[in-house]
């Protein structure tokens, strides 16, 4: 039996609340900060915290006290670290914005002082998400959820996820769950108990299973369900979730990328896990830039451009990632 659940009413919340993102075309992304630098708005002049995830247009200015930095990427692959007491005036691009010193002196970004070759990352935290709000979540009666991984991952030891809801009216709970993995061939690679918890996002890596990459792309499906309920050995039966473990030269590619952002080392540890996240995004593994975004700190602690991009990413997981764009919007709103 499964049920079925729609959240057409958050749609309205999400049109509102991620419109505002990019009104104009972003020049830059802020990627790290420490302190509180502060964004002053051409127009009115107006100021506000400058948080991690915020976009930057033409215009902008970037005033930081004595106590505080910020990473800023450019969109043509340039990256500035601001210190304290320094000042960015945003132009159309790295080149044609300037640095203020607070002993007055001014100067230009100077390109190829601090660059990666990742050029326009994809900043989109909206598309896809209205889509999944207005989507059901489908799953077992004992509700229990199977979210990520899904879809494309280059990880060779993935981060199993999901969310037992079965009993949202009482405080979570330690229970036991059983986690099945098939290959393609509906072979079980892995069936095991472990230990989860009720009404929590269940996050489990199997120890000493990896998944090696090929010459070609390998699809598994895997599930997860209370002790007790899980179809038994030999039965015909079907698996919620879908992986798919990248061939070789994706995983390269991939590699390629993020390496170098984490030896990079002129930018903060911050920027280098949020600019990671955004370069699996745009290689479209969405399941590892979750659990890279994730590293930044818990959703309560980061800011709500991140929790966005999570949102955005979630949504593309299908139709059971659209039960945690649920939770991000209740937490946005």
């Amino acid at each position: 039996m499964r049920k079925t659940l729609y959240f057409l009413p958050l749609l309205l919340f999400f049109a509102l609340a991620v419109a505002s993102d990019a009104p104009g075309v972003p020049v830059a992304l802020v990627t790290g900060t420490e302190g509180t630098p502060v964004l002053v708005k051409p127009g009115d002049q107006s100021e506000s915290n400058l948080e991690q995830g915020a976009t930057l247009e033409e215009g902008d200015i970037i005033s930081l006290n004595s106590d505080s930095k910020a990473t800023i990427y450019f969109m043509d692959g340039e990256i500035v670290t601001l210190m304290p007491k320094q000042k960015l005036v945003l132009g159309s691009s790295s080149a044609n914005s300037r640095v203020d010193d607070s002993d007055g002196q001014s100067f230009s970004i100077q390109a190829g002082q601090n660059t990666i070759s990742r050029k326009n990352v994809n900043l989109t935290a909206k598309n896809d998400i209205d889509k999944e709000l207005s989507s059901p979540a489908s799953f077992r009666a004992e509700g229990v959820i199977p979210i990520a991984p899904a879809g494309l991952i280059i990880t060779d030891t993935p981060e199993f996820t999901w969310f037992d809801s079965a009993a949202t009216d009482k405080a979570p709970a330690e229970k036991d769950y059983v986690l099945i993995v098939m290959d393609a061939k509906n072979r079980e690679l892995f069936r095991g108990t472990v230990k989860g918890m009720t009404n929590t996002l269940v996050k489990y890596t199997i120890p000493g299973m990896k998944f090696t990459q090929g010459d070609s792309k390998q699809r598994f499906k895997w599930d997860v369900y209370p002790l007790g309920k899980e179809p038994k050995l030999g039965a015909n039966y079907d698996l919620a979730g879908v992986m798919i473990v990248a061939d070789k030269k994706i995983t390269n590619d991939v590699s390629a990328a993020l390496s170098e952002i984490y030896s990079n080392e002129k930018i903060d540890e911050q920027s280098k896990l949020f600019l990671a996240g955004l370069v699996l995004k745009d290689f479209k593994c969405y399941s590892d830039a979750i659990t890279t975004l994730n590293k930044l700190g818990s959703d309560s602690t980061v800011s709500d451009n991140v929790n966005r991009q999570k949102a955005w990413l979630y949504a593309r997981l299908g139709a059971n990632g659209s039960f945690m764009v649920k939770k991000y919007a209740a937490l946005l709103n």
